[in-house]
């Protein structure tokens, strides 16, 4: 007759605690720009931080850039937006903004771009237009000009919310006209 092992537990003082798998917020303590690959020198990483605060503050969200040479054995869609999470980023309580990641590949072979979306910025930038943002930042990037993409990828970011913005006002227009005729009638 054979017996099952018995399953033993350690005997501590310290009570006992559940893990927890929920996401606890935290304030940003890093920078809008976070350059880990050291793709920029330290006036161009000044002069991205100023024309990201200043879209930021336009539209109360809050944008960054971080390069890495790594995702960590992450996909790049997982290591953005928990860098995005679990680094305090976004503006208000549903955490406003978005971010591009910059992977150089040299850590990992895997050199590419990934727009991470939160809160108002999901519906500020759209798939097509993370898309045309992408693109427009892919000649300077395989040119080395670094400080140009993100130059691009704030022009575009910028306009893209000022389409968004703009296509939102059409139908407040619209409700608005409905009002004042109701209201006239």
């Amino acid at each position: 007759v054979s017996k099952a092992p018995v399953a033993t537990k350690p005997v501590t003082d310290a009570p006992e605690t559940e893990p927890t798998t929920e996401f606890i917020p935290v304030d940003r303590t890093l920078s809008l720009v976070e350059d880990y690959a050291d793709v920029l020198t330290d006036s161009e990483e000044t002069d991205l931080i100023a024309k990201l605060e200043a879209l930021g503050e336009a539209n109360d969200i809050e944008v960054g850039v971080v390069t890495v040479d790594s995702y960590e054995g992450k996909d790049p869609q997982a290591f953005a937006d928990d860098f995005y999470d679990y680094n305090g980023y976004g503006y208000g309580e549903n955490d406003d903004g978005f971010i591009v990641v910059f992977n150089t590949g040299e850590g990992d072979g895997n050199r590419n771009l990934w727009i991470s979306t939160h809160g108002k910025g999901i519906d500020l930038l759209t798939d097509m237009e993370i898309d045309v943002i992408i693109e427009m930042m892919i000649n300077p990037i395989k040119n080395g000009d670094f400080a140009g993409a993100f130059d691009a990828f704030v022009e575009e970011s910028e306009s893209a919310i000022d389409e968004s913005i703009s296509l939102l006002a059409i139908p407040l227009a619209i409700a608005i006209g409905f009002g004042i005729a109701f209201l006239i009638v």
